[in-house]
Formats: C-alpha cells, sequence, structure tokens
C-alpha cells in the first residue's frame, strides 16, 4: 500500500511511476558512434551516446564504453575517461564528461521563479585516483549570463564502485530558456580543472562567477594511466534519489 510508504523512493517503487529521470543513456548501454575514440585533445561525442567530452589544455585522453559496472545493480556497461597524455593544470585548462538536457524536458523544474525546485542527481562512479571530485551544472540563461553551481563528491577506494547521491538547490535566477529544443542545462562531471580559475572558496551556490565552481577539484590529468569511471546516472526534480529509470528507449 502506497499509504505506508516511507520514503519517496518506496513510493516510486510501488507505483511504477515513470519518466523522472531527465538523463537519456545514463546506463551507458548505448554507443552508436562507436566504442572508443582515442588521442582526445578538445570536445568530443567519443562513445555512449548523448556523452560528450568537455576538454581545454587537460591533457589527451581515451573515451570509452567498458564492459564494467557495479555487481548486482542491472548495469553492463560504463563510459571510460583514461588520461594518455598527463598535463599539469594550469591557464584556464579543464576536462569534464557532460550531457545537455534540452528545456523542453526540464519545465518541471520552474526554473527561474519563486517555486523552482530542486535536482537530485545519482550515479556510481570508480576511478584508480580517490579524491575530490565536482559535478557542475551550467544553465545558459537568455540575455545574460549563464549560471552555474558546484558541488563535490568523494572517491573513497581506489579501483572500487561507489554509488554518490547529491542534491542541488533550486534556480531561482531569471532568464531560463523557452526554445524547446535549446539546451536548457548542462551537467558536467570534472575530472581535473584549474584551481586558479575554477577554485573559489565560494560552494553549493549558483552564480554566474565561473570561479565559483570547483575548488579543490582533484587532477586526474597529473599522470598517464589515471581513469574515471560512471554509469547509471539519473537526474531527478526533488530532494531525493529513487530507484533508476533508463528512458533510453522509450519515445
Amino acid at each position: 500500500n502506497i499509504l505506508q510508504c516511507n520514503t519517496t523512493a518506496e513510493s516510486f517503487s510501488k507505483i511504477k511511476a515513470g519518466r523522472r529521470n531527465l538523463i537519456i543513456n545514463g546506463s551507458m548501454s548505448i554507443a552508436q558512434r562507436g566504442t572508443s575514440t582515442t588521442g582526445i585533445t578538445g570536445d568530443t561525442f567519443g562513445a555512449c551516446d548523448r556523452w560528450e567530452v568537455d576538454l581545454s589544455s587537460a591533457g589527451t585522453w581515451t573515451m570509452e564504453q567498458v564492459g564494467d559496472a557495479p555487481y548486482n545493480t542491472g548495469f553492463t556497461h560504463c563510459t571510460s575517461l583514461s588520461c594518455t597524455t598527463a598535463h599539469a593544470m594550469g591557464g584556464g585548462g579543464k576536462i569534464s564528461l557532460r550531457q545537455k538536457i534540452e528545456a523542453c524536458n526540464i519545465k518541471g523544474l520552474m526554473g527561474g521563479t519563486p517555486s523552482a525546485k530542486p535536482l537530485t542527481i545519482s550515479f556510481w562512479a570508480k576511478s584508480n585516483e580517490p579524491g575530490k571530485y565536482y559535478i557542475v551544472f551550467y544553465r545558459p540563461r537568455t540575455g545574460s549570463d549563464s549560471s552555474r553551481i558546484g558541488i563535490s563528491y568523494t572517491i573513497e577506494q581506489s579501483e572500487v564502485w561507489e554509488f554518490k547521491t547529491i542534491t542541488f538547490p533550486p534556480d531561482t535566477s531569471n532568464g531560463y530558456q523557452t526554445t524547446g529544443t535549446s539546451a536548457g542545462i548542462e551537467i558536467h562531471f570534472f575530472l581535473a580543472s584549474d584551481d586558479s580559475t575554477y577554485g573559489s572558496e565560494q560552494y553549493g551556490h549558483w552564480s554566474t562567477d565561473v570561479s565559483k565552481m570547483a575548488k579543490g577539484q582533484t587532477n586526474l590529468a597529473a599522470a598517464t594511466g589515471n581513469y574515471w569511471r560512471v554509469t547509471g546516472v539519473q537526474m531527478e526534480i526533488g530532494n531525493e534519489h529513487t530507484e533508476f529509470e533508463d528512458i533510453s528507449h522509450m519515445e
């Protein structure tokens, strides 16, 4: 009985509510362009559909769809990024894995209004380099500068899949995109960044200042062979994460 549920996640599980996950191909199961791209030094869709490397002055990378996933979760693949040419970060450099979500798919956020809602992101991550990593949301705004927010998570152990969930506060600043097919919001998984450019002490607040995003980000580009993997990415409206919903095959 749904009235006996103690959490949002339990309620969703019982009623099988759909269309919760704003991410497409969060399970990393589809790679129509190919499963591997080497020698990446700039923005590239290198493997899994909808996922793009956002890269500037951060070494050279390989992007792959890999048959590796956390045990007994139902996931079978992940996106893997590995460093093939190391780089000491500077000069505004950065690397992230990003997905752009169209404005028509985020109307339920009610962004840019006093009724704006929070966003919760959940995912599995794995790396040989434990440390602090950031998720950054980037929102193009009509007629003004873009809004950004960064919140960190910690990879505790080397080469072990770990589940993470983070809730981001509502964005009430005006200027949300209204053209349905325009990029309404972007999610970025940061892997390295120039601390002097992106390293302000401000944390967890929406801002138009690019410096207020990734203080103390681990530099995964520091050594050849460093890698980071992700799967089971879910982005949903509200304060709680719920059971993973893959909408890759819907429509």
